[in-house]
């Protein structure tokens, strides 16, 4: 019997999201990383906007150079397979890459970023605003 707890219990560990870590520190975005941002909160796939984009969940490397990011087809999705995610990000650009955003909420936890609400933005937002 103990065993199997002892199982159950590193299982536990182990599928838990240790991949799922947001990024912290300091970010200097580039303005084709917000251009990108802009693009992911309207649906925009290269240049058309959807309503059937809801986002997902929006990928930045360290740099804050390249960005990569997920849509889901319908409004219930869950973040799905961060390890994925994150490796895709990573092989796309070739350096390491966190989190910036889960749905419409930044995850970035740089210690002046407001959390829950107030660090929600919305597809009405134009390019100032989001700046």
């Amino acid at each position: 019997m103990k065993k199997i707890l002892i199982i159950l219990l590193l299982t536990f560990f182990a599928n838990s999201n240790s991949f799922a870590k947001d990024g912290k520190g300091h970010l200097q975005l580039s303005d084709n990383v917000v251009r990108n941002f802009m693009g992911y909160l309207r649906g925009e796939i290269q240049g058309e906007t959807s309503l059937q984009n809801k986002p997902m969940v929006f990928w930045i490397t360290l740099d804050g150079t390249g960005s990569y990011h997920w849509y889901c087809p319908y409004g219930g999705c869950r973040s799905g397979d961060v390890g994925k995610q994150r490796r895709a990000c990573e092989n796309a650009y070739n350096t390491e890459c966190a989190r910036f955003a889960r749905s419409r909420t930044v995850r970035w936890d740089n210690g002046i970023n407001p959390k829950g609400k107030a660090a929600r933005f919305n597809s009405k937002m134009d390019l100032y605003e989001i700046k």
